[in-house]
């Protein structure tokens, strides 16, 4: 079923991107994030091997217009699970600034976390480092940065570590900054930078952002084999990748604006990067 779902994903992340990509630039969030839900619904509902259910969409934090939780598209008998974020960084598309993207994750039924549109505390680090070094229960920010530069053989100072630039992680920014850490502060796009961490392109990322760009950036780390580098605490209750993700999945990602490496938009191309079980590739998209 991968190259189904691979295929699936692949058209409804180009058609979402294409769409959004009309109001780039136009300072219209809703409209973007409109567009994109209305094209990703339509190429959901045309499918006819698929019975697809939001088990993660978007709306109910940010009053978005809706792919909503429980909504089931397409008419095949294949039940799957889908969670969705048809336009990724609505303010970077808005103000044509890089890291818009289309992201969606396909697996079989009962296969992602079911998840409220609330917020999500993580921590995601390589892929290639030992399950469990690091633990967003049992450590303090600042014993995590410890243990970490000494796994990797390097001081504190050595490291890189991804946080959302918000009032909320005041706290964590400060521990980071006592230790000499190399704080890289984002604006938006927490999904890429756990993938990016998980990738070791980062050595951390941490801090809390959304559900739904959690289970996202799950499904794809899921993808990496062995990764078991995913934390994150869900409305008081710690979760490890297993309770994430239960079955194999895949996620597609496709560019509106420039973002991590992939083109965005020009003379009606863009670029997608697919995650598959042990797979990761990157493929021009036409739309």
């Amino acid at each position: 079923m991968t190259d189904v779902f691979e295929s699936i994903a692949l058209r409804c992340t180009m058609h979402g991107a294409r769409a959004a990509y009309e109001s780039a630039g136009l300072g219209d969030e809703k409209a973007a994030d409109r567009a994109a839900v209305d094209a990703i619904r339509s190429v959901l509902n045309l499918q006819q091997r698929v019975r697809a259910r939001i088990v993660i969409g978007e709306g109910e934090r940010d009053d978005a217009p809706m792919l909503y939780r429980g909504e089931v598209l397409g008419c095949g008998d294949i039940d799957v699970d889908i969670a969705v974020d048809p336009l990724e960084c609505t303010t970077a598309c808005a103000k044509f600034m890089d890291g818009a993207v289309s992201v969606i994750a396909i697996s079989e039924k009962g296969g992602l976390l079911e998840s409220p549109d609330v917020y999500m505390e993580k921590i995601v680090y390589s892929s290639s480092l030992p399950s469990g070094a690091l633990s967003i229960e049992k450590n303090s920010c600042t014993e995590n940065i410890k243990r970490l530069a000494a796994i990797k053989g390097c001081l504190p100072s050595e490291l890189k570590v991804m946080v959302l630039d918000r009032g909320r992680h005041r706290g964590i920014i400060d521990e980071l900054r006592a230790l000499n850490v190399r704080v890289m502060l984002i604006e938006n796009g927490d999904l890429v930078g756990a993938i990016r961490a998980a990738l070791g392109e980062i050595d951390l990322y941490i801090g809390t952002g959304g559900a739904p760009e959690g289970v996202l950036a799950a499904a794809a780390i899921s993808c990496m084999s062995g990764n078991k580098n995913f934390q994150c605490r869900l409305q008081g209750k710690l979760l490890g990748m297993d309770e994430i993700v239960k079955k194999p999945s895949v996620l597609a990602m496709t560019a509106i604006t420039d973002c991590w490496g992939l083109s965005g938009f020009k003379n009606g191309k863009s670029q997608s990067v697919i995650f598959t079980p042990g797979c990761i590739k990157r493929v021009q998209s036409v739309c």
